[in-house]
This record gives structure tokens, C-alpha cells and sequence, in this order.
């Protein structure tokens, strides 16, 4: 792989989103304005994080390992998983960033009181829940027409995580083709790694070559093929 593909690659790399509290101040999750600047403050020892102003104002609260991702100078897009892999759910929702304005008192104790999903003073534009439980291939899942303009989103889902054992599946939900792909991460699961001190955080795309782009804590940056069912490279030592 030459300096300039791998320069190519950790600059997609850059522009993608990962979990909180780790990833949010990344430009991915960057939602200020000209109107206004916002910072990801983490709020608590038990991983809330929360949106605020210059005059640390809260916006908005994010728990422990959502997405926050924004998709136009308009939109921005979450996601979080709840249960457990057999009876959970993976939630996106779809907000406007006009719509973010102060939390009063009661929505930020209760949102850090209950440790809820993600929480802004506006409900979002449109929400679409898929089962955790997603078999390996391809299928179609009905987002609603909100979702028609957002782009695709990697997600990572895994389950039976510990010290010597893991499961790793990548989703790529497509929400304007209403198609998601299931790909196992095999190349992960099957690997000498250090599972739950090593973990992959976030996926993008090249828009150059396709392929995909990934990291992680402790994992450094690597491409999967296309669809992300092959271990490709990896773009530091």
C-alpha cells in the first residue's frame, strides 16, 4: 500500500463517528452552528456525556457507547442498542439541529438520573428500531421516509463479549435503499486478540476505492474489502 492510499484512508478514517464517551469530540459528532458553539462534555463516572454550550449549558445527554453522527449542515443521526442479543433492539434516530435548544432542569435530571437514550429537548424527526438478533446476509428493513436523504451508516453490534470470547457482526444499513448487509467479522473474532481490552470502534468508506475503513481501542487502523467480509490490510504496523 503506497504513503498516499494509506494518507487516503486514515483521512476517511478521520471523518467517521464512534462511541461515547470516547469519539465525541471528533468532527464527526461536531453539531455547533454559526449561531452557536457546542463541546461533548462527559458528564459522570458512568459514561453520560452531554452537549453544551460556551456557557455549559446542556443541549443534549448521550449515554455509554451511542453514535452520534452528523449528516448535512441540517441533520444528525443516533444510535444505541438496548437488551440483550437475543431480545434488543438497535435504535437510529433522526434529529434536526435547529431543534436543539436548552434542556430544562427536570429533562436533564431524569436524563442523568435514568441513564435513558439519547436526549435533546425536541423528539427526533423520525426513529427506526431493527431486532439485535440479525442473521448473516442481506435484507431489506423499512426506515421511514425521514431517513430518505441519510447516507450509510457502519454499525457495529456485538454480543457475548469477554475475556476469551467474542461476537462481532458489522452492519451496513443503507436507510435511502432500505437494504442492510450482515457481515460477521471473523478476522476479529478468530484472531490473538485481547477481547474486551481490544475492541473495533468505527467502520467508514472509502468514497475513492470502496473499500472500508476501520479502528478501534487498542486496534489500530485497518480495510476490510468492500462489502466487509474480508480482511484486506493494515495501515500502520
Amino acid at each position: 500500500m503506497t504513503p498516499a492510499s494509506i494518507e487516503h484512508y486514515l483521512a476517511v478514517l478521520a471523518g467517521a463517528s464512534g462511541p461515547a464517551p470516547w469519539y465525541l469530540q471528533q468532527v464527526a459528532s461536531d453539531l455547533s452552528t454559526p449561531e452557536a458553539k457546542f463541546i461533548w462534555k462527559k458528564a459522570s463516572n458512568d459514561g453520560l456525556t452531554e452537549l453544551v454550550d460556551s456557557n455549559r449549558r446542556p443541549y443534549a445527554i448521550a449515554p455509554m457507547s451511542s453514535y452520534v453522527r452528523r449528516i448535512s449542515a441540517t441533520r444528525f443521526v443516533v444510535w444505541f442498542k438496548s437488551g440483550s442479543q437475543e431480545t434488543g433492539n438497535l435504535h437510529f434516530q433522526l434529529y434536526e439541529v435547529s431543534s436543539l435548544t436548552p434542556l430544562t432542569d427536570e429533562q436533564g435530571r431524569m436524563g442523568r438520573l435514568t441513564k435513558s437514550p439519547f436526549v435533546a429537548a425536541a423528539p427526533p424527526l423520525g426513529q427506526h428500531s431493527i431486532p439485535r438478533n440479525q442473521p448473516v446476509g442481506s435484507g431489506i428493513t423499512a426506515f421511514p421516509s425521514e431517513f430518505a436523504d441519510c447516507p450509510e451508516l457502519f454499525v457495529l453490534v456485538s454480543n457475548g463479549n469477554t475475556w476469551d470470547s467474542v461476537g462481532l457482526n458489522l452492519w451496513i444499513s443503507d436507510p435511502s435503499r432500505q437494504q442492510i448487509s450482515v457481515t460477521s467479522q471473523d478476522w476479529f473474532t478468530r484472531g490473538p486478540y485481547d477481547f474486551g481490552y481490544q475492541w473495533i470502534t468505527r467502520i467508514a468508506r472509502s468514497p475513492e476505492t470502496g473499500n472500508l475503513v476501520g479502528d478501534g481501542i487498542r486496534i489500530n487502523p485497518f480495510v476490510l474489502n468492500e462489502d466487509g467480509t474480508e480482511f484486506l490490510a493494515w495501515l500502520t504496523p
